[in-house]
């Protein structure tokens, strides 16, 4: 007990002496482990990130990705969403509502409409975000139109191979429809 302010002391009498470094102290040191022995790779997590690699978590840079999703190939603005929904053609069935609309002059564009109706659940939507993006990318030959994708309420439980017939359907009618109106 402390005889001046009445409290218990906890103190003991400790050396003011400085340690001793460590050889092998637990942090590494700002220059790197220099005792690393030769050979020896260092961990994921410890090794340096290259911008545009898969371990940063960015696509590689490539001159052109076989499964990207382009910018140029989506629509992304509310006007060109509004121009599709006002004056378009349409082809429907219980999985999927395709419109489409001339883009004056651009490739082929996509814009996902999925609505949380259709799939109450984040994951249910996504999965099928991803089916209609792949459907898209893997279609030859579209004519220059900006397609809008909603799907239907039947389209959360079916599978991923009716899904995929009933896209290709939707984008090939799509598609006759638009050249059989601009050559006859």
């Amino acid at each position: 007990m402390d005889h001046d302010t009445g409290r218990v002391g906890y103190e003991k009498n400790v050396s003011t002496e400085q340690p001793q470094t460590q050889k092998n102290p637990w942090f590494p040191s700002p220059h790197g482990d220099e005792e690393r022995a030769a050979g020896v790779e260092p961990s994921t997590s410890q090794r340096p990130c290259a911008v545009g690699t898969v371990a940063s978590g960015l696509r590689p840079i490539s001159g052109d990705a076989p499964h990207g999703f382009p910018r140029a190939h989506r629509l992304t603005r509310p006007a060109e969403f509004g121009r599709v929904f006002s004056r378009s053609q349409r082809s429907s069935d219980q999985y999927f509502t395709v419109l489409a609309n001339d883009t004056n002059g651009h490739d082929p564009r996509l814009g996902l409409a999925i609505s949380k109706r259709a799939a109450k659940k984040a994951v249910e939507r996504n999965r099928l975000k991803r089916l209609v993006r792949e459907v898209f990318r893997r279609q030859q030959d579209l004519p220059a139109l900006d397609f809008v994708v909603m799907a239907g309420m039947a389209a959360k439980n079916a599978s991923n191979s009716q899904l995929r017939a009933s896209l290709d359907r939707h984008f090939r009618r799509l598609a006759d429809r638009h050249r059989t109106n601009r050559h006859g």
